[in-house]
């Protein structure tokens, strides 16, 4: 499913816009500052029926099998210092102007 939905956001925004995409966010000690929120945002400029639920150490909802079998995507944010203190405004800056 996670080739389908980079194709669906990048190739065909109709196919997006046709269906609920169900995303789960790691929220926790291991993201960055903000990076949750900002997946979240891009998310929802991207797929505008899409349902975000949070999940982490300090959530209602954990990571496991059964969480993880009920969503198409799941976002662990953070990674090899691609990210900026910039990234989370940038997103959301480019998000929000898109929205109408």
């Amino acid at each position: 499913m996670y080739t389908e939905l980079s194709a669906m956001g990048a190739q065909d925004n109709t196919n997006a816009t046709a269906q609920l995409i169900r995303a789960m966010i790691y929220r926790g000690k291991n993201s960055c500052d903000q990076c949750p929120e900002s997946i979240a945002e891009l998310f929802k400029c991207t797929f505008p029926k899409v349902q975000i639920t949070y999940a982490g150490p300090d959530e209602d909802v954990q990571i496991n099998a059964d969480t993880l079998s009920q969503v198409d995507a799941f976002v662990q944010p953070g990674g090899d210092g691609m990210y900026s203190r910039n990234t989370p405004g940038i997103i959301y800056n480019n998000c929000k102007g898109k929205k109408s």
